[in-house]
């Protein structure tokens, strides 16, 4: 078994700092893109306009945010479980 002093800093050492790192990187990636999208769409309807030709391209809904929402989720979610066990125990 292992100490609660290295329990606590298990937590409070490794995986706190770990998920609040993880979480500000992919915020601060989720909000880049999702400004190039935008500049992205902006660009595509501004060149349909100048050549008055109607865009065909099927361009379905954004996805980078699930992918990055289903990453976190998933780091948070797998180690949640063990880390409450380490620490009550």
């Amino acid at each position: 078994m292992v100490d609660k002093p290295v329990q606590l800093f298990m937590f409070c050492a490794v995986y706190g700092p770990s998920s609040l790192i993880l979480l500000v990187c992919y915020g601060y990636i989720y909000f880049v893109a999702r400004g190039h999208a935008r500049a992205i769409r902006s660009e595509q309807q501004q060149s349909v306009h100048r050549h008055q030709q109607p865009y065909t391209g099927t361009v379905g809904p954004p996805r980078y945010g699930l992918a990055l929402a289903i990453t976190t989720g998933l780091f948070i979610g797998l180690w949640v479980p063990f880390q409450v066990n380490i620490t009550i125990k």
